[in-house]
């Protein structure tokens, strides 16, 4: 009945010494000496060669049925492991971007610990096709258990399998889950603020109520959200932590350029204590079958398009992999919300993007985080003749730098040059378009 299985046998011993040889039959006799059984080994493995241990050892292999008994074959050397040697542990896995664009590789960070020993050897395993063979890279860096690795990116759509190994100095091996991730182009929408640990005083609602996701569009066009996900699960298709959920965005949802689209656990809490939130819709995600209820002290929230690709994370405060690596958003006070500044921002680093409300004087769901006007290049609150002398100061005459360098690219093509002046002369004494920052 056991013909065909994976199995592992525990503390056992060999009773043969010396070295392996191709297809030779072993006995071995458990710790006790009550048990024995048989060990074949094959010449297409990598063990012939290698020597015979000569204390117990645990052995996994396949089990086989030979002359009215059974036998294991172990399929490889690292099978055959030391009693009491506790493999590596490979777990706490980030990929930043989640889902990077063609032509770019994602950078991978994973803990990697070995309890009893040390981590001799690393890959990562790799293939744009999941039938094909594996390539390997190892890390880049290590930092103590943490260690890094660039997987190679694809220069056209695609898909990316892989997997991390690691042996430590007695020779166990683990292997991690496998990973994947789509080379693709993304849309610019965007988790842009959250107050998910609501005001202690009931000034903002009670929780879960209170809370909100603000999504913004970074983009030039419309796009419909129709079927589109929000979870505080990296796996949306089943939530397993305490309070994570998952919130499919209902037919006939879009969102405008530039605009924005509060995702309420309430529609009626949020409409009473946030009447003031521009042209943005609300829709309510509480009555979900597996709502949402945020971590106070932190979570990690995800955005899927209608075809399950990840289009955002946001890590904040202990919630998710990316507090051990120092780069989760700061858990901020009780009645803040946590917003990118500017609008949009996104490097892949929620330490990096997100600040408290506190910035702008309080939450601003719908409408703007911006802490500079564009086209304020000075910094006095308006953009008038000023802006333009002190800019071409800063490009010709080695004036002070703008107050943002954001504010000062007006025509919002990334960089700030003359024609940035161009067209700041146009808007404010020809009728040209209003300033436009990226």
């Amino acid at each position: 009945q056991y013909e065909g299985m994976l199995a592992r046998i525990n503390t056992v011993h060999f009773v043969e010494t010396g070295t392996f040889s191709g297809n030779h039959s072993y006995h071995i006799v458990s710790s006790d000496g009550q048990d024995t059984g048989v060990v074949y080994v094959k010449t297409v493995t990598d063990i012939p060669g290698n020597p015979i241990p000569t204390g117990d050892v645990d052995i996994i292999g396949n089990m086989s049925q030979y002359s009215s008994h059974y036998e294991i074959l172990p399929r490889k050397l690292e099978d055959i492991i030391s009693s009491g040697n506790y493999p590596p542990v490979i777990d706490q896995h980030v990929r930043i971007p989640y889902t990077p664009p063609p032509g770019v590789s994602p950078y991978v960070c994973v803990r990697i610990e070995d309890i009893d020993g040390t981590v001799v050897s690393d890959w990562l395993y790799y293939t744009p096709d999941e039938w094909a063979t594996y390539d390997s890279v190892t890390h880049d860096s290590v930092s103590g258990v943490y260690y890094y690795f660039t997987v190679p990116g694809l220069p056209y759509q695609g898909k990316v399998d892989y997997y991390i190994k690691a042996i430590d100095d007695d020779g166990a091996t683990t292997e991690s889950d496998s990973f994947f991730f789509l080379q693709v182009e993304v849309p610019p929408i965007k988790i842009n603020e959250v107050l998910y640990d609501a005001a202690n005083d009931g000034s903002q609602g009670s929780e879960p109520y209170a809370e909100w996701i603000e999504i913004y569009n970074a983009g030039d066009e419309d796009f419909d959200l129709s079927g589109w996900m929000i979870a505080d699960d990296p796996d949306f298709t089943n939530p397993s932590g305490s309070g994570d959920g998952v919130f499919t965005i209902p037919s006939g949802v879009t969102i405008g350029a530039g605009e924005y689209l509060i995702l309420a656990f309430d529609a009626d809490t949020f409409n009473t204590y946030w009447p003031d939130h521009g042209s943005a819709q609300v829709v309510a995600y509480g009555d979900s079958p597996l709502p949402l209820y945020l971590g106070n002290s932190g979570d990690d929230i995800h955005l899927f398009n209608q075809m399950g690709q990840e289009v955002d994370v946001v890590w904040i405060g202990s919630g998710g992999d990316m507090y051990a690596w120092g780069h989760a958003a700061e858990d901020i006070a009780a009645g803040k919300s946590l917003m990118r500044i500017p609008d949009g921002n996104d490097t892949d680093y929620p330490d990096v993007d997100f600040f408290s409300s506190d910035t702008l004087g309080g939450p601003t769901p719908g409408t703007g985080n911006n802490l500079y006007i564009c086209g304020d290049i000075n910094g006095d609150g308006q953009v008038s003749f000023t802006d333009l002398q002190y800019l071409a100061q800063y490009l010709f005459a080695g004036g002070n730098p703008p107050v943002s360098m954001w504010g000062a690219d007006v025509n919002g093509d990334g960089q700030v040059s003359f024609t940035d002046l161009q067209y700041l002369a146009q808007y404010l004494f020809a009728g040209g378009p209003p300033p436009n920052c990226p």
